[in-house]
């Protein structure tokens, strides 16, 4: 960037990086000031999934996660809850809420519970 003032230069470069560092630096801040528990933080980003129907399919997703297709979409389950699904189940999951029905031929087999998987982290 020859025959640019350095004044122009300081503020180019400003420009470019200030957004970055604002934005890494917020994120970092808003992770050591949350005083919510690793089970807390858990359980709010399961209260907003939302999915029903039938289990169409399943496989291994990112993660090496379970991942049952339904009509509805894709549901993610939890390790402890792997064993307890089958192709043809039905599931019933509404958002706000933290109980996942589990159906098979059309009876209610169990009621799995997010927050008895909450209990366990410890991260």
């Amino acid at each position: 960037m020859e025959g640019i003032d350095n004044k122009v230069k300081f503020f180019l470069y400003f420009m470019m990086f200030f957004p970055l560092v604002g934005l890494f630096g917020y994120v970092f801040w808003e992770s050591i000031t949350d005083e919510r528990t690793s089970s807390e933080i858990y359980l709010s980003y399961k209260v907003k999934i939302a999915c029903f129907g039938k289990v169409n399919s399943m496989y291994r997703g990112d993660r090496q996660v379970l991942v049952l297709k339904t009509s509805d979409g894709l549901f993610e389950v939890p390790f402890e809850w792997e064993d307890k699904f089958k192709l043809d189940d039905s599931i019933s999951k509404k958002k706000g809420t933290l109980l996942v029905y589990h159906y098979r031929s059309g009876t209610l087999i169990e009621m799995l519970d997010y927050n008895e998987i909450a209990k366990n982290i410890k991260y």
